[in-house]
């Protein structure tokens, strides 16, 4: 075995390893290597990586939602205040239009410190780095001037057609130079505003008030008289600021209240939309994908459902959209085919929860009620997993709005797997009475009642089967 394939081994172990932390432990352990990383200690493992497996993980979520007190070094002092457009896009899906994608970042801020502004970052790093361990992020920020400044006034001239491909051998992906020149209109409107968090959005803000409507509209005007791409950086910015995005058109609306559809799309306020759009496409494909494998997590397909139905519905209120042009037709479009495949994911519910709890054809109806048919073991543990995600979802969806277009779909098929499991509920309880199920069986079938039940019902629904079982036969409910 060769040393890299040895280090390749090595960060793999590892990596499995983090993602089996709970949160306070894998909390501090993202202290020590963010705080060995930002002082430039050695390892033999690669520290980026490292923390970029625990993002994954959803270890570094777990450990801000804990209260983890993160260690902020030079780059991420840089990009803190972009935050709202770093893209983690799923395994396979493309990156949003006009974002910062994650996996880009380390080559990006690397360009940085060494081709735009390395002279700066040498000098004043050091000073900035140690007010940042020290905790002063007052100081850290005021120290960090000089540096921005100097990047926003070279980023563009780094990018220009004489000097782009010195910057794609240094980028090294398509993906990172179309980032690049993201950044270059972010960091020309935060060069030009005196005080950013006066006028954009602060971070997941919920709403736009008139006052912060016309300052960006204004403030919009100003910067394209003398930076096209500070006011492009400005619209950006304060997109990824919004946990509604749509307000933005609202900015729009002001900009360009007679704008035909066309000429909206040839201008910056065009890119706008093509970002939205492409979210909205991007959970359509999801939904299509759930469909297509039937296998899903339901949490994260309902959270889905969720976002697409707020982002359309959102789109069809402030988004100035001329009724069966180009930009309303895809919007429709989207609905439909949306709404038919979680319309299907829907629908084959019912089918899933009937194959994973099976019950047996009973002929002689004399001997068990038809209304009580007799249950089957054994279980098919992935036959289970599969149906509960499906219940999961029914139950998360239940009062989605009808942006989703699957309302009837969604009844129905809710209504029905109710019914199928208070069946097998009703069919287990009279097996557990009559003695009739083995004792190495009745466990299995109570646990997966049990989670059926909350999954679809929710935990009180669960605990009354629960106790109606512990009544019957206590040794079927698992210690």
């Amino acid at each position: 075995m060769t040393q890299q394939e040895n280090a390749n081994d090595k960060s793999r172990a590892l990596t499995a390893y983090l993602a089996t932390l709970p949160p306070s432990v894998a909390g501090q352990l993202l202290t020590l290597l963010e705080r060995h990383k930002a002082a430039g200690g050695g390892t033999d493992f690669p520290l980026p990586q490292l923390i970029e497996a625990m993002r994954e993980a959803g270890l570094v979520q777990a450990a801000a939602t804990r209260g983890v007190d993160r260690v902020w070094s030079v780059e991420r002092l840089f990009f803190e205040p972009y935050e709202g457009l770093i893209d983690v896009p799923r395994e396979g899906e493309p990156h949003l239009p006009h974002s910062l994608p994650r996996n880009v970042m380390d080559s990006l801020w690397a360009w940085i410190v060494e081709e735009v502004a390395p002279d700066e970052i040498a000098e004043l790093g050091p000073d900035v780095q140690a007010a940042l361990i020290a905790g002063d992020l007052e100081r850290a920020r005021e120290r960090f001037q000089p540096v921005k400044r100097a990047i926003a006034s070279r980023i563009a001239l780094a990018l220009e057609t004489d000097l782009k491909r010195t910057a794609s051998r240094r980028l090294g992906t398509e993906a990172a130079v179309a980032a690049a020149q993201v950044l270059r209109r972010l960091v020309a409107a935060d060069a030009m505003l005196a005080d950013p968090a006066a006028i954009i959005p602060p971070p997941h803000a919920g709403d736009l008030s008139p006052a912060q409507v016309t300052a960006l509209v204004n403030h919009h005007r100003e910067m394209s008289d003398v930076s096209a791409d500070a006011a492009d950086g400005l619209l950006l910015w304060s997109m990824g600021r919004l946990a509604k995005p749509w307000l933005l058109f609202r900015v729009v609306r002001i900009l360009a209240p007679r704008a035909d559809e066309d000429v909206l799309a040839t201008t910056e306020l065009g890119m706008l939309f093509d970002r939205f759009f492409a979210e909205c496409e991007r959970l359509q494909k999801r939904f299509e994908t759930a469909l297509k494998r039937g296998t899903f997590q339901a949490a994260e397909l309902t959270a889905d459902v969720d976002r697409f139905t707020a982002l359309t519905t959102g789109l069809r209120r402030e988004g100035m959209l001329e009724r069966n042009r180009g930009w309303d037709k895809r919007l429709r479009s989207m609905l439909i085919v949306s709404g038919d495949a979680l319309g299907g994911v829907a629908k084959r519910s019912l089918d899933l929860l009937e194959t994973a709890l099976p019950l047996e054809k009973v002929r002689n109806l004399r001997k068990l009620p038809a209304q009580h048919p007799r249950l089957t073991p054994p279980l098919d543990a992935r036959r289970l997993e599969i149906a509960l995600a499906h219940m999961g979802f029914l139950s998360g969806v239940r009062f989605t709005a009808s942006a989703a277009a699957f309302g009837a779909d969604r009844d129905n098929a809710f209504r029905a797997c109710a019914d199928a499991v208070e069946k097998r509920r009703d069919g287990f309880l009279d097996q557990l009475h009559d003695k009739v199920f083995l004792p190495e069986t009745t466990e299995t079938w109570a646990s997966a009642l049990i989670a059926m039940s909350e999954a679809l019902e929710g935990p009180e629904a669960a605990t009354v089967f629960r106790r109606r079982v512990a009544a019957l036969e206590p040794r079927a409910i698992a210690a």
